[in-house]
């Protein structure tokens, strides 16, 4: 499956953003995004967010707290490939999966996996 594939739905983007420069990160986020809004998807882009309420002021706990009423609106998470090395993306799996949102690993070739939380490797 293909990121393009996933159509009209509501997205949560998860990855990591801590250690990585604004440009990674909107890199990243926003080419994801890009892709989901031309196949009619609503997005949830927490690059934006961030970006938005600058990092400074806010910190992890805050911002994950924000990011947790994001992805309560949405249908699916789709995880960037960086996931494993962040600990806020492996906290918004483990939401994901406690208000039983369907989440998709995203790969470095833009394949997509369903996968159950319960066969997630951290």
């Amino acid at each position: 499956m293909k990121l393009s594939d996933i159509k009209n739905k509501k997205v949560y983007i998860s990855g990591k953003m801590t250690g990585l420069s604004a440009e990674e990160i909107f890199k990243n986020f926003n080419s994801v995004e890009s892709v989901l809004v031309e196949n009619n998807n609503g997005v949830m882009n927490p690059a934006i967010t961030w970006h938005l309420l600058s990092p400074s002021k806010f910190n992890a706990n805050e911002y994950l707290n924000i990011s947790y009423a994001m992805m309560d609106v949405c249908d699916i998470v789709v995880v960037l490939p960086d996931w494993k090395t962040s600990s806020g993306a492996k906290k918004e799996l483990s939401y994901a999966n406690c208000i039983e949102l369907d989440i998709y690993f995203l790969d470095e070739e833009g394949n997509l996996e369903k996968v159950d939380y319960e066969d997630i490797r951290y």
